[in-house]
């Protein structure tokens, strides 16, 4: 995760959307990447996380809580859409939904925290 959030800050630096598209190696050639990675600790020592998709060939969640997922429907040829559903582990393991056979989930990730009480506004 540190590498990643360091990427993101070294990109937002140069200005470039990847580090991929500037050909940063990642190789410490002098420019600000001390900082990048103090700013980077500092966000994981502040709860921030780098959220990525995981995909249930892959894995699936370890707690049965709502998740963040990405669905297609079976019966149906629409683009995938984004639903919170609740994992569900008894006889079979499965994402609140699917059971009917028309909902599959492809990728799942964990929801952010919510608000605090003085975000709301």
């Amino acid at each position: 995760m540190r590498d990643k959030l360091y990427e993101l800050l070294h990109c937002n630096v140069c200005e470039s959307p990847s580090c991929a598209e500037c050909q940063y190696d990642g190789d410490d050639d002098g420019c600000i990447s001390y900082m990048e990675y103090r700013m980077a600790d500092h966000l994981i020592a502040n709860g921030v996380t780098v959220q990525k998709w995981i995909p249930v060939s892959e894995r699936f969640p370890e707690k049965c809580v709502d998740y963040l997922c990405l669905c297609v429907l079976t019966d149906v040829n629409v683009k995938p859409f984004c639903m919170v559903l609740r994992y569900i582990r008894d006889h079979e393991p499965h994402f609140q939904y699917e059971w009917n056979g028309n909902i599959k989930v492809t990728h799942w990730m964990p929801l952010p925290e919510p608000p605090k009480e003085d975000d709301h506004g």
